[in-house]
């Protein structure tokens, strides 16, 4: 006989774990800042991460948090996004649009302080938050899809496939807001909890996709490193004889005469 005990987990609870979550992933990524300096967009990403943990954190510490927190919460969210889209685009040597950037950071703060003072509604000032986030996850995946990165080719492809999937999340969570409204964030309907069990998720494959680009890149920079000669940047003897050997067990070319 199998016993089978359900568990019923509220808001509150899902908060926490993504608090502890964020916070972990926080603590590896600062593992990782210590010991690998070389590539840029790292302590970046990093801080990226730290402003989403305040975020959680200041909404999870509050017994009932008032709008203004709320509000704060949201725009910490997308001050965080801002800076993955910065981490990623240094890691990867392309330009930041910092002006364009620091612009939509002050029209979603503008947004939301309207709302907050004018039309304090949770599910439109949500709405508005997720519409923001879908902006600039697209102009991660852009990103991360307009320029061929061939030392970190397969981990860019998860980490794009990340970002696609959490967009497509947003935007059922902005339809599943307009047909059916919860009163506030802590409301306790399946709404909210299967929200924030994806962002639970989300959370850990963002990281671990940055984390994954970080160590394929290191992987190729390795193998560049014992193939070729510093000097010449050729083939060095080992690589070469690597080569003759798989050209001998596998021959390219079609012998004649």
């Amino acid at each position: 006989m199998i016993l089978v005990i359900p568990i019923a987990l509220d808001v509150k609870t899902i908060m926490g774990m993504v608090s502890i979550s964020l916070f972990m992933q926080v603590i590896m990524l600062i593992f990782l800042c210590v010991f690998i300096k070389k590539y840029p967009g790292v302590k970046t990403f990093t801080a990226a991460r730290i402003v989403a943990l305040t975020s959680y954190s200041l909404i999870f510490t509050q017994t009932e948090p008032t709008s203004v927190i709320v509000a704060l919460g949201s725009v910490l969210l997308v001050v965080s996004s801002s800076l993955v889209c910065v981490g990623i685009a240094r890691f990867t040597n392309q330009t930041i649009h910092g002006k364009f950037l620091v612009a939509y950071n002050l029209i979603f703060i503008s947004v939301q302080s309207y709302l907050v003072v004018f039309y304090n509604i949770f599910f439109i000032k949500t709405a508005a938050q997720s519409i923001f986030q879908v902006g600039l996850m697209s102009y991660a995946v852009y990103l991360l899809t307009h320029r061929s990165h061939k030392s970190f080719l397969v981990s860019s492809r998860f980490l794009t496939t990340v970002f696609l999937g959490m967009q497509l999340v947003l935007i059922l969570r902005i339809i599943a807001l307009i047909k059916n409204p919860p009163p506030n964030f802590f409301a306790p309907n399946e709404f909210n909890a299967l929200s924030l069990i994806i962002v639970f998720v989300y959370t850990f494959l963002l990281t671990g996709g940055f984390i994954m680009m970080v160590c394929e890149k290191i992987f190729h920079d390795l193998k560049l490193v014992a193939n070729t000669d510093e000097l010449t940047q050729l083939l060095n003897r080992r690589a070469m004889m690597k080569l003759l050997e798989r050209e001998r067990e596998h021959p390219t070319f079609v012998k004649t005469g």
